[in-house]
């Protein structure tokens, strides 16, 4: 169980986003559908982006999409795409997307 604290950040969170209906919440690597329980059901109003590496049980949260790993040149090409660099920088795109290990969601 999170510290008293944590819960109270929590609560606010929660109430906050509860009152507007433009955000974008992204849960991270979730392990199980089932950890998201107690939030999803408060949100009702804005967006929810889950990521996980689990493929199934996602079925009654809502749409899945499956995104697969990008070859090198195409994680490269992703953000060269949006911030349009140099050939200079390109070296340094090609550690970037190495280091986030070419997963499309992270690169953008």
């Amino acid at each position: 169980m999170a510290p008293p604290a944590d819960q109270n950040a929590l609560a606010y969170a929660l109430a906050w986003l509860a009152g507007r209906e433009r955000w974008l919440l992204v849960f991270d690597n979730v392990e199980d559908p089932h950890d998201l329980d107690p939030y999803l059901t408060r949100l009702d109003r804005g967006h929810v982006l889950i990521t996980s590496r689990r493929a199934t049980g996602w079925d009654a949260i809502g749409s899945q999409i499956s995104l697969a790993v990008l070859s090198p040149s195409e994680a490269v090409a992703l953000p060269a795409g949006l911030i349009g660099p140099a050939d200079a920088e390109t070296a340094h795109l090609h550690g970037l997307a190495d280091e986030l290990g070419f997963l499309p969601l992270a690169l953008v």
